[in-house]
């Protein structure tokens, strides 16, 4: 009974004291909003949805902070409460909310009164009673395109949106069949033009496809079509806009029926380490020193398998090397970036065994040479062990870490 753990990462986003924020339960990191259509998914299969799990890094609150599920902009039935002051993680293992198609979820976070709360990830695990896993990528942050050329901008399938016009920056390398479906993107700024939106594979625009008219804003969505992916495919997403084209979107998502669940971790620009860095497990490229700010705790048993990495830059004098880690420690799963080399490394041979209650994230050991790395895309696939159990959606992670990148909804195109 394949169950997703769907996990966000977005280490470095402050929650303000007193504040009301929405945030999309999916593979993604979205900055807070208080306008929940902003952040809502849209289910497309049934799902029981439990374990809702944050990580709180930093807390200056002198009152109590409330996470809570959302359904179809009501309460849901999990809810953590967060100490005033406290840090750790924070987990409902007893409620759970139940979800049919067309069904909209998000989780809300309230502030106490005092200071304010960084939190490094936020997860739930969707369990679909079935036999695929059927995995719904997220997209958020916002896209803002101002006045310049016309432009095609590139969206790989999980992180924040931004005006990406390298395709192979942002394609994932599918390594299980799958069959995406349900295309769809929330406009909350209207276009100056039509605009249409693709999938893509294998650098050809896919079957999917939805049109944002002229002006309008909130959610489009192709129900009739779908892509066949089979092992080897390069997915994802694109969308063509004019010269004096403005258009923002809170939401892009689609869904993925297969035998197996691809965590993805990518950004909108190369992300760059020099010393040995932990990463999240999935949503925005999320970097730290301190290893205990990117673990999620695994709420399945699932074999992680499949180690994906996409190099741009090397200029570190050594050889580096990403793991996937487990409880603190290595595991077989890694790949070996030799010195200045490029391009997709991959691990199509080692797997690592995790259970419920297991901690895990990506992990850079950098050699100990000079120099830097850069790349734009991480993954990893995830198979259950058939005892039952559930699918893990880390959704938010909030410490940037050792990285540079252009924050906020308006990305200029020269």
């Amino acid at each position: 009974m394949p169950v997703a753990e769907h996990i966000s990462s977005g280490l470095g986003q402050v929650f303000d004291a007193g504040s009301t924020n929405f945030c999309p339960l999916g593979s993604t990191y979205t900055p807070p909003t208080g306008a929940e259509a902003l952040s809502q998914v849209l289910a497309r299969s049934s799902y029981t949805m439990a374990n809702l799990f944050l990580r709180v890094v930093t807390n200056g609150t002198t009152g109590s902070s409330t996470s809570t599920s959302r359904k179809n902009a009501a309460p849901g039935n999990m809810s953590v409460t967060i100490g005033a002051g406290l840090t750790g993680t924070f987990e409902d293992t007893v409620n759970t909310d139940s979800l049919v198609t067309g069904d909209l979820f998000c989780e809300r976070l309230v502030v106490g009164a005092g200071g304010s709360i960084n939190r490094s990830l936020l997860g739930v695990t969707l369990d679909n009673s079935g036999s695929n896993y059927d995995r719904i990528f997220v997209n958020g942050e916002g896209l803002g395109i101002l006045p310049g050329s016309s432009i095609t901008v590139f969206q790989s399938l999980s992180g924040p949106i931004g005006a990406n016009t390298t395709e192979a920056d942002q394609q994932l390398t599918f390594r299980t069949a799958a069959t995406l479906s349900n295309l769809r993107v929330y406009v909350s700024v209207g276009a100056a033009a039509a605009t249409t939106f693709r999938t893509r594979k294998n650098g050809a625009n896919g079957n999917q496809s939805v049109i944002a008219p002229l002006g309008v804003t909130g959610s489009f969505e192709d129900t009739t079509n779908t892509d066949s992916v089979v092992a080897g495919d390069e997915i994802c997403m694109s969308v063509v806009l004019g010269a004096a084209e403005t258009i923002q979107i809170a939401v892009w998502q689609v869904k993925s029926a297969g035998a197996a669940a691809q965590l993805v971790n990518s950004d909108t620009t190369t992300v760059t380490i020099s010393s040995d860095t932990h990463v999240a497990p999935a949503g925005n490229m999320s970097t730290s020193l301190t290893e205990s700010q990117v673990q999620m705790k695994s709420r399945t048993t699932f074999t992680g398998k499949e180690l994906y990495l996409n190099v741009k830059t090397h200029g570190a004098s050594s050889g580096v090397n990403l793991f996937l880690r487990k409880n603190g420690v290595n595991t077989a799963l890694a790949v070996n970036i030799p010195a200045s080399t490029t391009g997709v490394f991959e691990d199509t041979s080692n797997t690592a065994d995790f259970v419920s209650g297991d901690l895990f994230h990506l992990f850079f050991d950098h050699g100990g040479g000079a120099g830097s790395i850069g790349f734009t895309m991480l993954s990893f696939a995830s198979s259950e062990t058939p005892v039952g159990g559930g699918r893990w959606y880390p959704t938010q992670m909030l410490n940037r870490g050792p990285r540079s990148r252009a924050m906020g909804r308006g990305l200029r195109v020269p």
